[in-house]
């Protein structure tokens, strides 16, 4: 069932083509202390197949553990942004996110080895930097939006 405050659509770049979605060219290092935990955190996030979305993977886990970065795996915390699979949970991944989708890829896949994403200075700039060294690709499908319309 569909949100009737929403709609899907494609996106344009304004001079009618087609958006096509993007991931990374290459996988990208970046370490750091956790936010929550003042713990050292690696991670590694690299290219995925289009459609895939963005889905991070706790290697810290035996087995590792997959959660899709969507709504239904939000959990309600203070002042962070946290998805779960199950009991496991990855913390402050907004900033992230935020860096992904300001570079525009769509599809990417986080190897993190703890329970939260590294916070740097508490902007983006951490996952940036690495990311436009590496640059993006175009992929063979489609960038799908919603738009909201209420």
């Amino acid at each position: 069932m569909t949100d009737p405050t929403t709609q899907s659509t494609t996106q344009s770049n304004g001079s009618g083509s087609v958006l096509m979605q993007r991931t990374l060219a290459k996988p990208v290092s970046v370490s750091g202390k956790g936010l929550l935990s003042g713990e050292e955190v690696d991670l590694v996030i690299s290219p995925a197949q289009a459609g895939e979305g963005i889905t991070f993977e706790r290697t810290d886990i035996e087995p590792p553990v997959q959660i899709h970065a969507v709504v239904a795996n939000a959990t309600d915390r203070a002042r962070r942004t946290t998805i779960t699979n199950g009991e496991v949970t990855i913390d402050t991944i907004e900033h992230l996110m935020s860096a992904l989708c300001g570079m525009g890829i769509d599809n990417a896949t986080v190897r993190l080895d703890g329970p939260e994403v590294p916070c740097g200075d508490g902007s983006a700039l951490l996952f940036v930097d690495p990311l436009v060294q590496a640059g993006t690709v175009e992929q063979d499908q489609i960038r799908r939006v919603f738009q909201i319309v209420e």
